[in-house]
């Protein structure tokens, strides 16, 4: 049935201004557009925000083999390693994806943490002296690339269906069976982190050693593998409706170099609050004591023997970290270092704020007004942080997002700003809005 003309010209008119208004929130400044000066162009394969349009059928095998987390944790990580090995490779220095698998999160490649060219990579927490080996320096690098599946990636585009507006409600929950996946790299060197020897090595574009955090002054450089993450949403998960797991790359390379490399360091389906040992709410790997763990500066992966990987902060867990996904950001982060461990009240103290059992949607700190859950992702965390983040500066257009109200020193944003010089005096005069684009960088 041909359409009204007048109907005709409305749809067109309809569409074209709807493609301006998102052409407003194209970033201006995305921090992986170019490579390092002098250095030759090679775009990231890894990307992949063309986010499903229908909600996809069922398809996971941990449930469909009813592996359970706890009573089979090897198994439960094996099933999702096998769905990582099927969508993802490595190969002549750059990562490739199934782009009809796995898809990357919006607005990540803004700010001083954003995006590299290569890759995609994002800028992660660096590593404290002696947490990746006995002799590590503590000035490594870490950066890393995470993906969703079709579930999470059907509700990111729910969540971008208007990429200039993002839909808070939208926000708050992911649907059961969502999976992410992440590897994380390191610029780390192997003759001291020796669990690194042979570890698969891509192309980077990452700061330079001892320098600033301008992506303006990034180098080309070679980052080797250094973990892979994954967190699901199980609905067998009854506390908290997750389960986080972490695999390290553990040398020599051996079989195929990468999977096989690849050792569960454990899962984490809670936080078990209150407890120093005794844990029943995880699986700890203790056959990695003496190569992830085991030294007097890092005495276990995460707070006393709680689940985490190389990368990550021992005075907290992969659980109890992404359970603070929420905006504002907590001011109080689990970056802080341990608490005196021959003291319990502070050991107890730093249990009742970090180490709670958080329900998915739920907010983990509760002492902020008009604050918004995020539902375990870091990822989302980031992304709009930064989409508002690049608004208070100048570099996409237009009205701000709504949810830009719940991030500090943006709360009365109602535009972008005009232009990126208009952008930076507002940098100037707002230091919360300076700290989130030039502060620590977050986890992904």
């Amino acid at each position: 049935m041909l359409l009204p003309a007048p109907l005709l010209t409305v749809l067109a008119t309809l569409f074209l201004f709807c493609s301006e208004a998102n052409a407003l929130c194209d970033l201006s400044s995305p921090t992986d557009l170019k490579p390092p000066t002098n250095q030759p162009a090679s775009p990231a394969q890894s990307l992949n925000e063309n986010f499903p349009t229908a909600a996809p059928p069922v398809n996971h095998p941990w449930r469909e083999q009813n592996v359970r987390f706890d009573t089979d944790p090897q198994k439960y990580a094996d099933i999702i390693k096998s769905i990582a090995k099927s969508a993802i490779q490595l190969s002549a220095s750059k990562i490739s994806i199934d782009k009809t698998v796995l898809w990357t999160t919006p607005f990540m490649n803004y700010g001083n943490s954003g995006r590299e060219h290569y890759n995609g990579l994002t800028k992660e927490r660096g590593p404290d002296p002696g947490d990746l080996s006995e002799t590590s320096a503590g000035n490594e690098q870490v950066w890393a690339v995470g993906w969703y599946n079709a579930v999470g990636a059907y509700q990111l585009g729910k969540i971008w269906s208007n990429r200039c507006n993002p839909d808070e409600a939208a926000a708050k929950l992911f649907p059961d069976d969502t999976l992410s996946i992440k590897f994380l790299f390191t610029d780390a060197n192997p003759t001291l982190v020796k669990t690194l020897d042979g570890s698969p090595e891509v192309t980077a574009a990452i700061d330079r050693p001892g320098g600033g955090d301008n992506p303006n002054q990034r180098i080309r450089s070679k980052v080797r593998l250094l973990q892979v993450d994954f967190a699901a949403k199980d609905d067998r998960s009854t506390q908290t409706g997750w389960v986080f797991g972490t695999f390290a790359w553990i040398g020599p390379r051996k079989g195929d170099g990468l999977w096989d490399n690849l050792e569960l360091v454990g899962l984490q389906w809670g936080n078990d609050p209150g407890k120093i040992d005794n844990f029943v709410q995880l699986y700890a790997n203790e056959t990695l004591r003496g190569k992830t763990f085991g030294w007097a500066k890092r005495p276990f992966m995460g707070f006393l023997g709680r689940t985490n990987g190389p990368a990550d902060n021992l005075s907290s867990s992969c659980l109890s970290c992404h359970s603070r996904a929420q905006l504002p950001r907590p001011t109080l982060a689990v970056r802080f270092k341990l608490p005196d461990l021959t003291k319990p009240d502070r050991v107890n103290a730093h249990l009742d704020k970090f180490f709670k059992n958080v329900p998915a949607g739920q907010l983990a700190d509760t002492g902020t007004a008009n604050s918004l859950p995020l539902d375990y992702s870091l990822q989302l965390t980031f992304a709009l942080e930064h989409q508002c983040a690049a608004c208070a500066a100048g570099a996409i257009q237009g009205p701000a997002p709504q949810v830009c109200r719940h991030i500090r020193g943006m709360q009365n944003l109602t535009q972008c700003s005009p232009s990126p010089s208009s952008g930076a005096q507002l940098l100037a005069r707002t230091p919360a809005l300076r700290s989130l684009l030039s502060g620590p960088p977050p986890r992904q």
